[in-house]
């Protein structure tokens, strides 16, 4: 968990999974994947919990960025 791993086989979401690559112990390994949403092929993903069985449910990176404090005005 905490992992960065990267989309090989999309996530369709809805309880359809893909597949996913991860780096573990210095070799990567793939891993069924599941995510609410869908997430397209090469995205990158955090790992966030396994689900067992080389599985595991992940969230696209994108969606973890915080938006900066002060946003830049907009132009009238």
């Amino acid at each position: 968990m905490g992992r960065q791993g990267r989309v090989t086989v999309r996530i369709r979401g809805a309880g359809r999974p893909g597949e996913v690559t991860v780096e573990v112990r210095g070799a990567s390994e793939s891993f069924i994947a599941y995510c609410d949403g869908e997430v397209r092929l090469g995205e990158a993903v955090l790992v966030a919990a396994s689900r067992g069985d080389r599985a595991v449910e992940v969230y696209p990176i994108d969606h973890l960025r915080v938006p900066p404090r002060n946003p830049p005005a907009e132009e009238s």
